[in-house]
């Protein structure tokens, strides 16, 4: 029996060109095509246009509509009963950024907000503030344009934006369904990242007007429509097959992409309905197409293109400039040299190197070449250190040389720089123009690891500088994790995952340049997931189609003729960049400190319901409302009254986690400055110094000052606050956890308030109001009657403020959905998760999120990191589960939860655990192992990653924290921190003789001899080993030589030194019980008098330090009591 097969023809279009050549070609090659699908007798069922070039400069709509109704047109004359379906899905061409993209409001609720009010947005919440401006302002053309081309009838129902709407082709048998989504709604600014672009549950459900699972089910396949690819929801429940097309974008991620490449804008698709099964195949290259199917997710990548997939090269030259120049624009762009960009063949180039060296250590060159690493590592064993040198000397610039085009590269807007070639001239060029240093920072990347950018635009020698001494490597990079080479690598990796690049070599053909692209992910077949481009001249045949399968954009010029020709510093698009650039490292190095009240609430997006489902505070749930009116707000409010006198008071909120602190903080401020006040906000935010911050409170003459987390200003906390109060003239603030309270002054005396005191009816009320008006009443519902609702909302916020909201939207327990949503993670999203936890958990929090690159870097454990990595953090983030803020990092999205996780998940899981600390102090060790600034946030994080009391919190196994140490030594081998501390957890953990090693180490490091810690820990050390062999003379001797120091220490540090009081008052007094028999009398009492001299001076000195006055209370009755029962009759 023959096999009975249906068929349908799609054709996808996009984007769109503008009226130009390039537009006459593609109505060309299209209309060819579709004629070509007529005479083989067959019609066409679909026509979708994915993004246009409408909106942006020399583009317009006129053009996308003259190639519908010329394809129209064609379709008419073959078959006029059976017109194709038109839909068209918006693309980045399509948006207008210089409208509703710069309303604050509307900017910031679909970026780094967007997680808090996506809720909102579907629900129609934000239809007037966000959704109208959208239709109007960003895509009021694509609007236009597209209602003139809608058939009547053709579109079932449409959704809440712009673009999205469903519709399908009905055979005789079978239904295709077909819906179009606008995947770049959220990136209306002309910057936008292409990570912002979406596509989301809660869209797809309103584009079709109901469940899109159960739409999809009633279709034989259903095709997704977009103009740019994202990450897709999860479709692997849904049985039937679904396609996703794209107009452009990253390929795979279960997306077909229309424009794999330059040159290409349609793809004609066959649908094949047959017996044993669906299939749909691309006509030209006549191979099947992946689709999603049942069991499938959207996580799948598509097989890379094979050579039928190769497209045209790229012939619109004034199109690829425009589209370099708007990606220079953005200031995130990095540049990577290969060679040049100088024409003067007097500098040689590595590949020339490489030829060089070959053939002195071969005889002659080898076929195939080494790469320039195995020579050198070669020439280093046979060649001596001067022949070597003399080699590598070709490399420098000529004396008086003027490199023009290195001085134009520095004076363009590149995120950084990767010199790739070893040569001196971008050093050549900052040394013949002075005022480049202003902008540029030199960087050598064979003896410096990376951290913070030094300057706006940062080079670096990623083989390091001929002619520094030492300073250029080009053999093999190691592997270990404390290498320069080895970091900056992974660096260079990360970055080129998350980045725009342009390579820059003197041939195409450039072995070198080859195995720079290979260090990338772009020869995947996958193009890389950013736009790149590639300034070399034209080459060879076999070339240029492997530059286009990297996904490389090939700018056709020589390095020198770009740069002197299209980097002209006056160009508009790269006038932006650096203006970008230098805004951006302006505000690093200024840091965050004290901000006005008045500008964290200037045009802030609505507040939503993200927060009563567990979310951190936004000033928007303050400013709207959304968060509850309660009691604790009041208390807090009188209490920071001026008294009768004019007084401003400091007042101390404290609480357990997730009691609500923040929120009445902000609830409390905000009042504050409602009335009129001039109200300073202080969080963990803040990056600057502790001095920086009262500095900026002093001089504005501010009336009240909010700190959130007070307790991250350490031991200087109470003196901070007193300074802020200056005397009764500024109102202060302040909350703080409960188990943080002893950072404080033991004298420090403020107002306090509890967050945890019991609420009131009213505070009840309030609460069910709040959770009521965002429709999320959740297992309250069932209570109908008032007093009974009231009755349920008080058993429930018995545990705290956060667990009750959580527990009333979800019907689940605190800890109980912590788990569950760690446990429905795949792996890689475990990884992330649980390190921004971690370190955002009170254990560790010593800043607000991590740098996502960072973030990336740290989870790959010392590999390169991939591009999955980064579609795992992508989708926790468009889960709700981490934010992305508006400075690159994300964080959890509340405190509490990060802590939850470690305790009730990571706490459970040693391996787990353990993996995480090391990756994360392995990466921060790498990068501050040659800070000595202790307030520099690398340090500040290694310092506290590093901490032996972190490590004994955290319960890990003994020899698990020795494999974590072991891990960074060669990072920290000369670091005497690094000793202190490994010595210190011996010391807890009771090996005596490793304790004392380590702290020998300490002393023999840059300053260790000097360090009161050190001094402290390694008396410490001694004192305990006495006491536990009293008899042993020469640990007595020890011991009594500790005691001697331990008083030295004090002498010369005063109350700055309250950890070396309290060392000599414990285990100085532990010390003598212990010997008490075997100690020389007189010795006995000696000791005991200036032990209990010093306890007296300690509680002088040191009478704010909880510690030490808790041990003074202890010590010092017994240590009276203490008589010598040794040798010898005192005098």
């Amino acid at each position: 029996m023959a096999e009975r097969e249906t068929s349908a023809h799609i054709l996808c279009v996009g984007p769109v060109p503008g009226p130009t050549e390039a537009f006459d070609r593609t109505v060309e090659a299209v209309v060819r095509d579709l004629r070509s699908l007529h005479d083989s007798g067959k019609h066409l069922d679909g026509l979708f246009v994915l993004g246009t070039r409408g909106e942006l400069p020399g583009g317009g709509y006129q053009a996308a509509r003259d190639l519908v109704d010329t394809l129209m047109l064609e379709c008419m004359g073959h078959a006029p009963n059976a017109m194709p379906v038109v839909l068209a899905a918006p693309g980045l061409g399509d948006r207008r950024t210089d409208g509703a993209g710069r309303r604050t409001l509307v900017r910031r609720a679909l970026t780094d907000m967007w997680d808090g009010y996506a809720d909102d947005f579907w629900r129609g919440d934000l239809d007037e503030e966000v959704a109208q401006p959208l239709r109007t302002d960003v895509f009021g053309g694509f609007e236009g344009w597209q209602s003139r081309i809608r058939q009547p009838g053709s579109w079932v129902h449409t959704g809440v934006l712009v673009g999205d709407a469903a519709s399908s082709i009905d055979l005789e048998s079978q239904h295709i369904g077909l819906v179009t989504v606008n995947t770049v709604f959220r990136m209306v600014a002309e910057d936008a990242p292409v990570t912002l672009a979406g596509c989301y549950d809660e869209q797809l459900n309103r584009a079709v007007g109901t469940d899109f699972s159960a739409w999809a089910e009633d279709k034989a396949l259903t095709v997704l429509l977009a103009g740019h690819t994202c990450i897709l929801p999860d479709v692997s429940g849904i049985s039937t097959p679904v396609l996703a097309l794209a107009g452009e974008g990253e390929a795979g991620g279960g997306w077909q992409v229309v424009s794999r490449a330059p040159g290409q804008v349609h793809r004609l698709l066959r649908v094949d309905f047959r017996d044993q099964g669906l299939e749909v195949a691309d006509v030209e290259a006549g191979r099947p197409v992946p689709l999603l199917s049942r069991g499938s997710s959207a996580s799948v990548t598509a097989p890379a293109p094979t050579n039928r997939d190769r497209v045209p090269e790229e012939t619109d030259e004034a199109a690829l400039i425009k589209d370099f120049y708007q990606q220079a624009s953005t200031g995130r762009m990095v540049l990577v040299l290969v060679s040049g960009p100088e024409a003067d063949s007097a500098v040689l180039g590595t590949d020339e190197l490489n030829e060089r060296l070959a053939r002195l250590v071969y005889g002659s060159t080898p076929s195939p070449l080494p790469s320039l690493a195995e020579t050198w590592d070669a020439a280093r064993e046979e060649l001596s250190t001067g022949q070597l040198e003399q080699q590598a000397k070709a490399l420098l610039c000529p004396p008086g040389a003027n490199p023009r085009a290195a001085h134009r590269v520095l004076k363009s807007p590149w995120w950084r720089i990767y010199d790739f070639t070893g040569s001196d001239t971008f050093a050549v060029a900052v040394g013949r123009d002075p005022q480049l240093a202003d902008t540029v920072a030199l960087v050598n990347g064979a003896q410096e690891v990376p951290g913070k950018k030094k300057n706006v635009i940062e080079v670096v020698s990623m083989n390091g500088t001929v002619g520094e001494a030492g300073g250029y490597d080009f053999g093999t990079v190691s592997t270990q994790d404390s290498d320069p080479r080895s970091l900056w690598r992974r660096q260079f990796q990360t970055e080129l995952l998350n980045r725009p690049v342009l390579f820059m070599a003197l041939s195409p053909d450039s072995p070198a340049l080859w195995d720079t692209i290979a260090l990338t992910d772009r020869l995947s077949g996958s193009g890389g997931g950013y736009p790149g481009f590639i300034v070399t001249p034209a080459g060879s045949d076999a070339n240029r189609p492997r530059l286009r399968r990297a996904g490389l954009r090939h700018i056709q010029e020589a390095p020198f003729d770009f740069a002197t020709r299209r980097l002209n510093p006056g160009h508009g698009d790269l006038i932006e960049g650096m203006q970008s650039l230098s805004q951006s490292h302006a505000g690093e190095r200024r840091g965050t400190g004290a901000v006005q009240v008045a500008s964290l609430i200037a045009d802030v997006p609505k507040g939503g319901r993200a927060f009563l489902e567990g979310s951190e505070p936004t000033w928007g749930d303050i400013v709207h409302n959304v968060a509850a009116d309660l009691s604790m707000v009041d208390a807090l409010e009188k209490a920071a009254q001026r008294d009768q006198s004019g007084r401003a008071p400091i007042v101390l909120l404290k609480g357990s986690a997730g009691s609500g602190k923040t929120t009445a903080l902000m609830q409390c401020a905000y009042r504050f400055h409602v009335r009129g006040e001039k109200v300073c906000w202080v969080d963990r935010d803040a990056s600057v110094p502790r001095r920086t911050i009262e500095d900026q409170v002093l001089e504005q003459h501010i009336g009240a000052v909010f700190v959130d987390d007070v307790d991250m200003f350490g031991g200087q906390a109470a003196t901070m606050l007193k300074t802020l109060n200056k005397g009764g003239e500024t109102a202060v603030v302040a909350a703080i956890r409960t188990t943080r309270h002893s950072v404080l002054d033991a004298t420090f005396d403020p107002t306090t308030l509890r967050s945890d005191e019991p609420l009131t009816d009213a505070d009840l009320k309030n609460l069910i109001k709040a959770l009521k008006k965002q429709g999320l009443l959740g297992e309250l519902k069932k209570h109908r009657l008032p007093p009974q609702r009231l009755n349920a909302m008080r058993t429930i916020c018995e545990r705290g403020l956060l667990a009750a909201m959580i527990k009333v939207v979800t019907g689940k327990d605190f800890e109980e959905k912590v788990r569950s949503e760690f446990q429905q993670l795949g792996e890689a999203e475990r990884a992330a998760y649980a390190t921004v936890c971690l370190f955002e958990s009170a254990l560790v929090y010593k800043q607000r999120g991590i740098d996502e690159e960072d973030l990336l870097l740290i989870i790959a454990g010392g590999e390169a990191p991939t591009r999955s990595l980064r579609e795992a953090v992508s989708r926790l983030v468009g889960m709700g589960i981490l934010m992305r803020s508006g400075d690159g990092r994300v964080r959890c999205r509340q405190r509490a939860i990060a802590d939850t996780v470690v305790d009730s998940v990571l706490r459970n899981n040693v391996e787990r655990l353990s993996s995480v600390v090391e990756f994360l102090l392995v990466f921060y060790a790498a990068r501050a192992c040659n800070i000595q600034d202790n307030d520099h946030p690398l340090r500040r994080a290694m310092i506290k990653l590093l901490s032996h009391s972190l490590m004994n919190d955290l319960k890990l196994p003994v020899q698990s924290v020795r494999n974590i140490y072991d891990r960074v030594l060669p990072s920290l081998q000369d670091d005497r921190h690094y000793w202190l501390q490994r010595g210190q957890f011996e010391l807890e953990n009771g090996d005596l003789g490793i304790a004392r090693n380590h702290l020998l180490s300490a002393k023999g490091c840059d300053g260790g001899e000097q360090d009161t810690f050190v001094r402290t820990t390694s008396s410490a050390i001694d004192l305990k080993a006495a006491a536990k062999a009293p008899r042993k003379h020469d640990l007595e001797k020890a011991a009594v030589n500790a005691i001697q120091e331990l008083y030295a220490v004090t002498r010369e540090r005063g109350g700055d030194a309250p950890h070396s009081y309290t060392i000599l008052a414990r285990e100085g007094s532990r010390w003598l019980e212990a010997c008490a028999e075997t100690l020389d009398s007189q010795a006995f009492l000696d000791n005991q008098t200036l032990i209990l001299q010093i306890i007296v001076e300690g509680k002088r000195f040191c009478r704010g330090n909880h510690q030490f006055m808790s041990v003074a209370d202890t010590y010092e009755p017994f240590l009276k009591k203490l008589q010598p029962r040794g040798p010898g009759i005192p005098v």
